[in-house]
């Protein structure tokens, strides 16, 4: 028998259950971001040949669907699970920012619950002065998402020792004078070892 070229059709048994075919959907879009493939990989024929060989009963999700709706449903699922862990927890803030492969400036936001680090979000910058005031505003932001939608108990604020953040964590303790503001111990030990080399 010949086998079927990548790009033939099989033949298709019984459909899953819809619970079923959402817990696929759900996965595939989980596997699809650990290994970093590309939302397109799914309408590439050999790979919807070789789905459609192996597990004839599932539906394959188009690129669209997979990184629409059912991303969305999945970062539902993850905040949930989120704010259900650090709901009435004391935590730490902290801010970083570098420039993507694109050379756009991003700031990075996380913040540390019994041990545990949450990422909360990324912002392109790009187009803000890059001043501690500026810097200021998007904590702010971040401090009241934490405490408003997290119900987390913000303690503590951790930056970089560029310019920048070391004024605004002086105009951070101004506005919040019962909160803790410390450089960030990893990016010490790094200059130390540079400056040392």
């Amino acid at each position: 028998m010949v086998a079927p070229f990548y790009g033939e059709l099989f033949s298709h048994p019984s459909a899953w259950s819809a619970e079923r075919q959402a817990e696929f959907s759900a996965d595939l879009c989980r596997l699809l971001i650990v290994c970093n493939i590309a939302w397109m990989a799914v309408e590439i024929p050999f790979w919807r040949a070789f789905f459609t060989k192996w597990l004839p009963e599932c539906q394959m999700p188009g690129r669209r669907e997979l990184s629409g709706r059912i991303l969305d449903q999945e970062s539902v699922k993850v905040l949930d699970n989120m704010k259900e862990k650090v709901k009435d927890h004391f935590g730490t803030g902290q801010c970083d920012g570098w420039k993507n492969i694109n050379k756009t400036s991003i700031i990075g936001t996380m913040v540390n619950v019994e041990y545990e680090p949450y990422i909360l979000n990324t912002i392109d910058v790009s187009a803000l002065p890059k001043t501690a005031t500026e810097l200021l505003k998007l904590v702010f932001g971040e401090i009241k998402y934490m405490t408003e939608t997290l119900k987390i108990k913000v303690t503590a604020w951790c930056t970089d020792a560029s310019g920048e953040s070391a004024s605004m964590r002086r105009l951070l303790i101004q506005k919040m004078p019962s909160i803790i503001v410390v450089d960030c111990w990893a990016h010490q030990v790094r200059c130390t070892s540079l400056a040392r080399a």
